[in-house]
């Protein structure tokens, strides 16, 4: 992560990979990370709109319904991208 800012990079973020929750969790340990090494860059985040608590390692390609399974049971309530909106503006 380092070596991004000090190449050049403005922004640096987490893709598609992982839920909201996972996002976010990793976005907090990148914020820590990059104070503590003096860096105050922006960062970004692109989560899945679904919840993928089974995901490992590779987030949601690791899950058996991967590449052809049905995700719509896990699909994220209106209500809860508003929260995850809201409390990572606020961050």
């Amino acid at each position: 992560m380092d070596q991004s800012f000090t190449v050049g990079a403005d922004v640096i973020g987490i893709n598609c990979h992982f839920d909201p929750d996972v996002t976010l969790a990793g976005i907090k340990k990148m914020k820590e990370g990059l104070e503590k090494a003096g860096f105050k860059k922006h960062l970004i985040a692109q989560p899945l709109g679904f919840k993928t608590p089974d995901a490992k390692k590779q987030g949601f390609i690791d899950l058996p319904e991967f590449p052809f399974g049905e995700f719509v049971f896990c699909l994220r309530l209106t209500f809860n991208i508003q929260l995850y909106t809201l409390f990572t503006s606020s961050t």
